[in-house]
């Protein structure tokens, strides 16, 4: 029983983690770019912020 719960708990792990790959953290943490995006955009394509 105990080998089941930890081959699911892998398994949900992975799936998480999967989705996650997908996306590309960007200057503040909690703002997340679709990783398609920041393959494709050009690092002057992007606004910048100014403080």
């Amino acid at each position: 029983m105990k080998l089941l719960h930890s081959l699911v708990t892998i398994r949900n792990f992975t799936k998480i983690r999967n989705h996650v790959d997908k996306y590309v953290i960007t200057k503040h943490y909690y703002q997340l770019m679709p990783l398609s995006l920041a393959t494709y955009a050009t690092p002057g394509a992007m606004p910048q912020a100014k403080f």
